[in-house]
């Protein structure tokens, strides 16, 4: 319990610490697309070589693969229907901001504590499929519903999707291991490195986009977005738990994270679409809050 509450006010410092900076203006807003471009396309493909390289491949797992596509493709309707009768930008914005599962950066750290690796392995897996939306599927199909003139075709999609950095490490790691092949050494300790910094990039970003504007017009997004994106957190563990013929940890595994915050990517992709970086960064932090108590009871409830 000491170790995880130790990590989360550790990860919250972080977000404050970059806020904090740029409001001295020793960081700009403008390092935000700095910021995020090295997490994209660096820290975070190295913590997921780094994750792969360090675990033993279990094929059994692979139907956490669909789950976690379907879970995250459900969150992206979701935002859809919510906004459906919204413009386009604002269709574009909910698709985005209620989608995606944190999986590298918060529910592998806490699973590897408590789970052990089996835990860390079917994060993995479950996160290969969020990974194909969140790293890029979300933004390609966001940006596709913002310009209905240039309506996105399925080879687009995938042009889109599978131009992720992150995307292309996962399949490569994936194939690697079905194969039994182990990258060179000197990769490996590189990536080490670089995995080691993903979860403080990952935050500096949270923290330069972040606008705590505190207005009602922000208060009242927020609290709608964060209600429905928990509300079917909730109903997700439920089924997971009692319909699904899984054993016990594998349950309590896939319930966590199924709490996890939201992807990391989407004030990333936010910006990309014209939208408000500063209220993405805001949903983010506020679901990394509220994600890291929902685990942590769930943790001990479970």
């Amino acid at each position: 319990m000491a170790d995880i509450l130790t990590r989360a006010a550790a990860l919250i410092c972080m977000i404050a610490l970059a806020f904090t900076l740029k409001k001295i203006h020793i960081l700009k807003k403008e390092d935000f697309r700095v910021v995020s471009a090295l997490v994209v396309k660096i820290t975070l493909p190295c913590a997921i070589i780094n994750n792969f390289s360090q675990m033993d491949f279990d094929t059994s797992l692979f139907f956490l693969v669909p789950i976690g596509f379907c879970g995250t493709l459900f969150l992206i309707g979701t935002g859809y229907f919510m906004a459906r009768k919204k413009s386009p930008d604002e269709k574009a914005f909910q698709m985005i901001n209620h989608s995606g599962f944190n999986i590298g950066t918060f529910a592998i750290p806490y699973l590897h504590s408590f789970v052990g690796p089996s835990g860390v392995i079917a994060a993995s897996m479950f996160d290969i499929g969020n990974s194909l939306l969140c790293t890029g599927g979300t933004y390609a199909l966001a940006s596709s519903v913002q310009n209905p003139d240039n309506r996105t075709t399925i080879g687009s999609l995938l042009k889109k999707t599978f131009s992720s950095v992150p995307t292309l490490t996962y399949l490569l790691m994936t194939l690697l291991s079905l194969l039994h092949l182990r990258l060179p050494g000197g990769i490996l300790t590189f990536a080490g490195i670089g995995a080691e910094a993903n979860a403080f990039m990952a935050m500096t970003m949270l923290g330069i986009g972040m606008e705590l504007t505190l207005n009602r017009r922000h208060f009242s997004s927020i609290t709608r977005i964060l209600s429905v994106r928990y509300l079917v957190a909730l109903i997700f563990s439920l089924a997971a738990w009692f319909l699904l013929p899984f054993d016990r940890a594998l349950k309590k595994t896939l319930v966590i994270l199924l709490f996890s915050p939201l992807a990391s990517f989407d004030p990333i992709f936010t910006e990309k679409c014209g939208g408000d970086v500063g209220l993405s960064s805001e949903i983010n932090s506020i679901s990394i809050i509220i994600s890291i108590v929902c685990m942590t009871l769930l943790l001990i409830i479970l």
